[in-house]
């Protein structure tokens, strides 16, 4: 053998200039990572054309007539060395593709397909790079055709690179484009007033073609999602042609990017498959990244990544009625396995095909469908568009749902009636999308009416609602249409990703958290636990009671706040499905808030909880003037046994209720109402305010613990917000008045404190239901106002009422609204 390779390289070498660079001389090719190379310079020793294993086509994806424009090699621009290969624009789209078997491939590896572009006078004309995998037959490969991003340079070199797929792949060459695409073959639409580009030039150089590593990482499911106490297991695989060391580093990291485990090696001759289980410190989100790098001169890097979800241990609850995922194609098996882990038993699909068949006329659909319904979910068709062949029957476009509802039941009613057949009431429930701005009132209702007929005929329970204009996104979008018992649809917290699995977002676990506290129970109200921190009370449903109550804890500043809910510890839920007990101290529990997360408190004592909700001020605003404000203080007995208690309320500066000592004597459920009057002794912030107490039980039940009243300060009816910004000189106090009255209304303001001057109160005159906003500009730093007392007051002209409110350096990325009260008057 070794006689023959000096024969084999000189003849390799006689045709470097018709075929891409070889392998270096005595080396085995498999064990060489650039397979092909083309940087133009034969055109140093022959007059071409065309560069060398290169055909002039039309662009892969574009059916357009292309044979505008002029291409060749050219020596008046290189990236390096002499030659470039030049494209000339003159309209219309260009492209020129290597040869078919000038660039043979290994089976199951994947390349790097690299190069240099450089444009000039493109206007809306961009260049790029595409390659894909063939057949023995020189076809395409699915899922092979990759493109590189489209690129202006104005006349800088710029490098690209892309990716083809090999590792799942049984190619036989590798195809390499070059291309210069209009606008309107890009996808986008011609521009009437620029057009195509009839001119500009491209050039391209210093295409490599390169063997990477196959970087591969999986776990043991097809859709990402664990539950306690299992533990999730990883599988490795590298793959690498060449026996290239590989450094490689498993990294995981949670919902915040914060790299909870992390694992590294070194792969030599054999190739890399293997198995770990991270450590994952709690329940949630995590995303595994596996990076293999090569350890030689021109180091190549790669990575895979796999997204997964530790969930708690499965327990069985009821799906919530109201809460639906809105799909946007029929689920397939992976995603029907998410909704079953979600817990999830609502779905809307859409009702037609694009064709103009019943989506639930196919078998696969009714099949898959079939397992959901008889699992205990319900499904929603959905009319959001109209097929095609539909639109075009009456010159409607798309979206004119009701039109054609009304004009061609001849078409829709038969598909609906074979949509019906296999389900009856199960798939009853249909949504239409109407344009309210384009579509008449009459003709809407008419619509609706009409396909309620059709399908009441098979199902005597059908229903016809209008669709909403669009899937919720949020959470709270969500719980506000729940809070009033309203059906909603939210965006499936999945996606697919570049290798086609069907991975769970950082949304899923949020959302499966939700679900599962708000199963069973209901909106029982609000509940106030201190300034900007609020909680929703949910309670059990009366043919649900084993969910128990609870409380949703809203998302609110970063804050310990102390609240007394019960005479045991707590369990808090957080979003992902951890918790931990709260124990209770000095008769109270120290719920810490998030500024973004809301929370979930469970093994509240039921009572206490309704106590406090319960227990409030008529009317609930307090004007700030000084003097006493006549108010009823409500009062109720959650308890199934006589209240025998009094209710002590403790004095705040500049505002006490009177009288302070309230005994009470109340049978199970009795709500009473008593006169006190809240007492103003100087300016005060605006806005929520707890005054503090304790209710003391006697008797056999004796019981105490802390309470407060919410009370609502503010000039009367006149709404103030304020908000401060940091400016590059200082702080910036923008305050907003917003009238409620029905008459004109005058206020005057001031900002003083320490170390300011005196100034004059400036008046604003606010018409009936007016907002004004004004800007008071502080100049200094957070050291210079630490120790100095700043706020801005605020009264009624002709009046005594006063609020104050107490200004707040706030951090450089905060906006936020802080409202304080001063500590002098």
């Amino acid at each position: 053998m070794p006689a023959f390779l000096p024969i084999l390289v000189s003849l390799v070498l006689e045709g470097v200039t018709a075929s891409p660079a070889l392998p270096a001389p005595g080396v085995p090719a498999s064990l060489q990572r650039v397979a092909g190379r083309f940087d133009f310079e034969e055109s140093t020793r022959l007059r071409l054309e065309m560069p060398l294993g290169f055909k002039r086509v039309t662009p892969m994806g574009v059916d357009s007539f292309t044979s505008f424009g002029t291409m060749r090699p050219d020596d008046e621009q290189s990236h390096d060395g002499r030659f470039s290969f030049r494209f000339d624009l003159d309209g219309h789209s260009m492209a020129a593709r290597s040869t078919t078997g000038l660039l043979p491939i290994r089976t199951g590896t994947e390349y790097e397909v690299s190069g240099w572009i450089r444009t000039e006078n493109l206007v809306t004309a961009r260049a790029s790079m595409a390659a894909w995998l063939v057949d023995a037959e020189g076809r395409p490969l699915p899922g092979t055709v990759i493109e590189s991003p489209a690129i202006e340079s104005r006349g800088a070199w710029t490098r690209v690179s892309l990716f083809v797929p090999g590792h799942d792949h049984e190619g036989h060459d590798l195809v390499l484009e070059c291309r210069v695409l209009q606008q309107v073959d890009r996808g986008g639409t011609l521009n009437d007033e620029t057009g195509e580009d009839i001119s500009g030039t491209t050039w391209f150089d210093d295409l490599a073609i390169t063997q990477v590593p196959t970087v591969r990482i999986d776990d043991e499911t097809d859709t990402g999602i664990h539950r306690q106490p299992d533990t999730p297991r990883l599988r490795l695989r590298i793959d690498d042609p060449t026996t290239e060391p590989i450094a490689w580093t498993l990294s995981i990291a949670n919902t915040e990017g914060v790299v909870v485990d992390r694992h590294e090696g070194t792969m030599q001759l054999d190739q890399l498959d293997t198995w770990v289980e991270p450590l994952l410190p709690a329940n949630g989100w995590y995303t595994a990244r596996l990076t293999a790098r090569t350890t030689g001169t021109d180091s190549i890097t790669r990575s895979d990544q796999v997204n997964l979800v530790l969930l708690p241990a499965r327990t069985h609850t009821a799906p919530v009625a109201t809460i639906g995922l809105e799909l946007a194609t029929p689920p397939h098996d992976d995603e029907l396995a998410l909704i079953r882990e979600l817990g999830v038993g609502l779905l809307s699909i859409p009702a037609l095909t694009g064709s103009g068949t019943g989506v639930l006329e196919d078998e696969a659909h009714r099949r898959r469908l079939g397992r959901y319904l008889d699992q205990g979910g319900r499904i929603a068709c959905r009319i959001d568009r109209l097929p095609p062949s539909w639109s075009q029957q009456h010159a409607l476009d798309e979206h004119q749902i009701a039109e054609y509802l009304v004009l061609e039941e001849a078409t829709w009613g038969p598909v609906v009636d074979r949509s019906l057949l296999p389900f009856g009431d199960s798939a009853s429930s249909w949504l239409i999308a109407v344009d309210e701005t384009r579509t008449d009132p009459r003709v809407s209702g008419s619509a609706q009416a009409l396909l309620l007929q059709r399908l009441k005929t098979l199902a005597p329970e059908a229903s016809v609602d209008p669709l909403q204009d669009a899937a919720a996104t949020t959470p709270r979008q969500l719980l506000e249409a729940w809070r009033v018992g309203a059906h909603r649809y939210i965006t499936p917290p999945w996606t697919t990703d570049d290798r086609g699995r069907v991975r769970p977002t950082k949304f899923y676990p949020v959302l499966h958290t939700l679900l599962h506290h708000l199963s069973g129970r209901t909106f029982g109200g609000e509940l106030g636990l201190g300034t900007d921190a609020w909680a929703w009370y949910l309670a059990p449903m009366d043919d649900q009671g084993t969910a128990g109550s609870g409380l949703l804890v809203m998302p609110g500043v970063n804050a310990v706040v102390p609240v007394a809910l019960g005479t045991a510890p707590i369990k808090l839920h957080d979003t992902s499905g951890n918790h931990r007990l709260i124990p209770l101290r000095n008769g109270t529990h120290d719920l810490a808030f998030h500024q973004q997360q809301m929370q979930f408190v469970e093994h509240i004592d039921d009572a206490v909880v309704r106590f406090h909700r319960d227990l409030q001020l008529d009317p609930p605003r307090v004007v700030a003037r000084p003097q006493r404000h006549p108010h009823m203080l409500e009062v109720s007995n959650p308890w199934p046994t006589t209240l025998e208690a009094t209710l002590q309320f403790h004095e705040q500066p500049r505002l006490q209720v009177t009288p302070s000592r309230i005994p009470m004597v109340l049978s199970p459920g009795e709500t009473r109402r008593v006169a006190v009057e809240v007492l103003v002794t100087g300016p005060l912030a605006p806005g929520v305010h707890f005054i503090p107490g304790s209710l003391v039980r006697s008797g056999a039940e004796s019981l105490e613990f802390p309470v407060s009243c919410r009370v609502d300060v503010g000039l009367p009816r006149i709404d103030l917000v304020f908000t401060e910004v940091v400016t590059a000189k200082g702080v910036r106090v923008i305050m907003q008045a917003t009238s409620r009255d029905t008459a004109p209304r005058s206020i005057e303001a001031v900002i003083a404190g320490d170390g300011l001057p005196t100034t004059a109160p400036r008046r604003f005159d606010l018409a009936a239901g007016a907002t004004i906003v004004h800007h008071f500009n502080l100049v200094g730093t957070r050291t210079s106002y630490a120790k100095h007392a700043v706020y801005v007051q605020v009264a009624e002209v002709d009046a005594t009422g006063r609020v104050s409110h107490a200004v707040h350096f706030p951090d450089d990325d905060s906006d936020h609204r802080v409202t304080e009260v001063p500590t002098s008057p």
